[in-house]
């Protein structure tokens, strides 16, 4: 199984990500190597986020029907963060005190430095006449 690694250069803090087949991003390193957080998956499914933090801190996602992350809660099962919005995701309103991954409405990474969030292109077939 291959896995893609990236670097990124922010002021001239390097961060390495390790992304799996499927291109989820399953791991986070500062320039020593050591693992800054973990996201676990199943399938496409985004389970929870692991973090060295005290130890050690596993936080779980919950999702609506529609697999919109919702919720998140400890290990020890409390509800540490709640993310509500209108339909499409916009008006999102996130509270709480546990922020371990950097995904919201959409499943995939934002960037804090530019306030975006990084889709995939989407491709269609083109309709013919």
């Amino acid at each position: 199984m291959a896995h893609t690694r990236v670097v990124q250069c922010v002021c001239d803090a390097m961060k390495e990500y390790c992304f799996d087949a499927a291109g989820h991003m399953i791991t986070e390193a500062d320039a020593s190597g050591a693992t800054l957080r973990a996201e676990i998956y199943a399938g496409d499914r985004h389970l929870a986020t692991w973090t060295p933090a005290s130890g050690g801190s596993t936080f779980f996602n919950h999702a609506d029907w529609l697999g919109t992350e919702r919720a998140r809660s400890s290990s020890s099962g409390s509800r540490c963060e709640t993310i509500t919005s209108l339909p499409f995701g916009d008006g999102a309103v996130t509270s709480g005190t546990c922020t371990p991954t950097p995904t919201f409405f959409t499943g995939k990474a934002g960037s804090a430095e530019v306030g975006a969030v990084c889709l995939p292109p989407r491709f269609s077939k083109g309709i013919e006449l």
